[in-house]
């Protein structure tokens, strides 16, 4: 018998995992949380549980602290993800702790079970689109990791950024309008945008301000 731990803290949603799993023989789900201090000191109390099945959001500690808390203290217990977010930065984080499973919720009630029992055979399990979010990030993050400004180029963007026009951006720096222009060109090639509206977005995503 596979035995689970559930936790969310939407009590609706608890009773429909339960409703699901309790159809499958070879599945019990022992126990129920719906914060992540719930989840640790649940497996404090009993260590014959076999998976977590793991929100992002809850009450208190997020599933990303509550599972890296159970890699360390509960090392034989397996945690699979079941939720909505899908950021590549957070998919990255968890892969770190690591889990063992990812799905989102918006899949269907069968890859929730075939992903419990691919965990408990000691494989893993992680939805398609979860690799993609993941590629996708680490693509973006070792690109920007690799992108150089220079101090010139930083003070142009966060002007920029800040909606100055060039005649604005070219008195507060006291250079050539012209030279604003060549730096806006280059920060649009090195940063592989398309326009200024780009840099703008650029320039928020990485807090410049």
């Amino acid at each position: 018998m596979i035995k689970i731990l559930i936790a969310d803290d939407h009590r609706i949603f608890l009773d429909g995992l339960r409703a699901i799993l309790s159809t499958e023989k070879e599945i019990s789900v022992e126990a129920e949380a719906i914060s992540g201090d719930e989840v640790l000191k649940l497996l404090s109390l009993r260590n014959d549980i076999d998976i977590v099945v793991l929100d992002w959001e809850m009450i208190g500690k997020n599933g990303l602290d509550t599972a890296i808390e159970i890699r360390n203290n509960h090392p034989h217990v397996k945690i699979l993800m079941l939720t909505m977010h899908d950021s590549g930065e957070l998919i990255d984080k968890l892969f770190a702790v690591p889990v063992d499973g990812y799905i989102l919720k918006l899949k269907g009630a069968d890859q929730l079970v075939e992903a419990i029992y691919k965990l408990n055979d000691g494989r893993t399990h992680f939805s398609p689109e979860i690799h993609e979010e993941l590629v996708k990030y680490r693509k973006s993050k070792t690109r920007n990791e690799e992108i150089k400004l220079t101090p010139r180029e930083m003070e142009v963007l966060r002007l920029i950024a800040q909606e100055n026009t060039t005649p604005e951006i070219a008195e507060t720096l006291f250079i050539a309008q012209s030279t604003v222009e060549t730096h806006r060109r280059n920060l649009i090639g090195k940063l592989g945008v398309k326009s200024t509206l780009g840099l703008v977005k650029w320039a928020v995503e990485h807090n410049i301000k």
